[in-house]
């Protein structure tokens, strides 16, 4: 079903339970008890539940018996990721609103699980593991959801069908989940303009796994990976015109398209969903010396050639750059039977994510030098040596240091450009750090009813975090066109300090905030043991230690609504990276 897909929040509970669980202990004290089934002769005349039910004081008994457990295992076998040891404490206290908050953060319908899920969480559960009587979690589950429903804590969400549409530009992993997002929160009239023959993106061509861990807790393939949300949005008749090119956008949101079966024409969008990805640097952007010849690829382009077209760009290989594409690809060559001399990464540090360079470097003999870079290529027709030399702390390579590579190939993996000529076109304004779009908390533009998510907002480091995001902003497009355009407000910019080189959001007004804030941002520079604080004015609501920060590697934090709520007056949002 599709919720696995738009419930992305399966991250473990950082509560501390110690100083929150309303009575720890109870479950040496009260034993477990079940609601049992009606008699027989009962419910065979008739429709009703078969499962009976606790009084409310017997169902709070029940939610007091979960403890204060160091890991709440049950969290980690739900395959919704439900923050069960949360909602029971707050069911023990009688918050049965807040309970049901909680409960729908990662569970849409927990009306159907709290009768017919298996209840792994039972199965997983401390109690169950050594007195054989865990929590009755399914049965406060239901307990939880019937009350909110008597009490009305739940109500209808109807979006007003007025016929606008949403245009989604670009069907990658971010187009993708935020078209079924939108559908799924209300609206029906959205539009993918994808410039490729088919949906997917560069999903499509990233044959190797390690994607789908966070979203669906799969490994899984890129085309695996793709499928999944590309059934979504077939299932959903989302339609998705492809071999279509967006020439322009403009400011009022006329899109000016162009394709092989649509021919020229303009679609008025109520909203726009940019999610055009990224693309990668090429050669001329890089300034290296030498000739033209032919071997010179992009680590996509050859990732490309091998997967997708079946051709070995060439037999032995000098790759630039260590971002995460250049490293698998380094494997993936080796794999075909070519023999890669050596990856040379221009900064002391790696772009790529630290299992890629142990799993496709580490693990093939392939050496990695950093602080390297390519100052000559030799060869006209056919690429036929590459030299490598050592730079310095400014970056420009030391006399002295050249070493010589005998090579028929050479692989450009130095960094990856979001895709914004349409987004200047209409001008959106654009972030001089990640050349994406400046967004605020609902991932909205400085041009009303324009979002942005994925690649073409930031270099992403897990595609999980692209769909994400992505779905935020489907939802964010959404309720824009219930609601109208609204003003700014009190726009509060988050500053940053001690390592941080932007955020994502840039600014946000407090009052527009639609549950848990994901604040997410890159370090400029490789720093251990750090701890991460963001403050609501002096006051530290999330603090993180960090044995290791490294540029390859997003960081996020999660701001509460409950937080800003404690803050109605609030004035400054920053983040510290101190030393821990």
């Amino acid at each position: 079903m599709y919720k696995e897909i738009i419930n992305t929040s399966h991250k473990l509970s950082t509560k501390k339970y110690n100083k929150d669980m309303g009575n720890p202990k109870a479950f040496l004290t009260i034993p477990r008890q079940e609601a049992g089934y009606r008699p027989i002769h009962d419910r065979i005349s008739d429709y009703s539940e078969v499962e009976q039910t606790l009084n409310s004081r017997d169902r709070k008994l029940q939610a007091s018996r979960c403890m204060d457990c160091g890991v709440p295992f049950c969290h980690w076998a739900c395959p919704l990721g439900n923050k069960q040891p949360e909602f029971q404490d707050a069911l023990y206290k009688g918050k049965w609103e807040e309970a049901y908050k909680i409960l729908n953060e990662t569970n849409d319908f927990p009306e159907f699980t709290g009768r017919i899920c298996p209840a792994l969480c039972e199965k997983s559960c401390v109690l169950k593991l050594s007195m054989d009587s865990p929590v009755t979690t399914r049965e406060n589950e239901a307990a939880i959801a019937e009350t909110a429903f008597r009490e009305g804590y739940i109500k209808p969400r109807n979006i007003e069908r007025n016929g606008r549409k949403v245009a989604i530009i670009g069907a990658g992993p971010a187009g993708l989940a935020a078209a079924a997002a939108a559908y799924d929160a209300g609206l029906r009239d959205i539009l993918i303009l994808e410039r490729s023959g088919e949906l997917g993106g560069i999903l499509n061509q990233c044959i190797h796994a390690g994607f789908g861990l966070h979203t669906f807790h799969q490994e899984l393939t890129g085309p695996e990976y793709a499928q999944r949300y590309i059934d979504a949005v077939h299932e959903r008749g989302i339609p998705a015109w492809t071999d279509c090119m967006v020439l322009d956008v403009s400011p009022e949101r006329v899109l000016t398209v162009t394709g092989r079966d649509t021919g020229l024409q303009q679609v008025r969008a109520g909203a726009v969903v940019l999610a055009m990805g990224c693309r990668e640097r090429s050669r001329g952007a890089l300034n290296i010396p030498g000739f033209r010849p032919a071997g010179i690829y992009s680590a996509g382009t050859a990732q490309r050639l091998v997967n997708i077209e079946g051709f070995l760009p060439g037999r032995r290989v000098v790759i630039l750059g260590s971002g995460d594409i250049g490293l698998i690809m380094a494997r993936r060559m080796t794999l075909e039977g070519a023999k890669v001399l050596v990856v040379a990464e221009l900064m002391p540090y790696s772009g790529g994510l630290k299992r890629n360079i142990v799993q496709c470097l580490n693990d093939f003999g392939i050496p990695l030098k950093l602080s390297h870079t390519v100052v000559d290529i030799q060869g006209r027709e056919r690429v036929t040596g590459v030299t490598i030399a050592e730079v310095g702390p400014d970056r420009k390579p030391i006399p002295g240091t050249e070493i010589h590579y005998d090579c028929d190939t050479l692989l450009l993996s130095c960094g990856l450009l979001p895709e914004n000529e349409l987004s200047r076109g209409m001008g959106v304004t654009i972030s001089p750090v990640t050349n994406g779009p400046v967004v605020d908390e609902s991932l909205q533009t400085n041009i009303p009813g324009v979002f942005a998510a994925g690649n073409v907002l930031h270099v992403h480091d897990l595609v999980d975090f692209v769909s994400e995001e992505a779905a935020a902003a489907g939802r964010a497009a959404v309720r824009y066109l219930a609601n109208g355009p609204q003003d700014r407000g009190r726009e509060i910019p988050i500053t940053f300090e001690g390592g941080p080189r932007y955020t994502v959001p840039a600014s946000i007004d407090p009052k527009r905030v639609e549950g848990d804030l994901v604040i997410r941002f890159r370090v400029g520079g490789v720093m251990k043991n750090r701890r991460v604080r963001l403050y609501l004015d002096d006051e530290a609501v999330v603090s993180r230690k960090r044995p290791v920060m490294a540029p390859g590697e997003m960081e996020e934090l999660k701001l509460t609504q409950a937080a800003l709520a404690a803050h109605p007056d609030l004035k400054q949002i920053h983040i510290a990276v101190e030393e821990a």
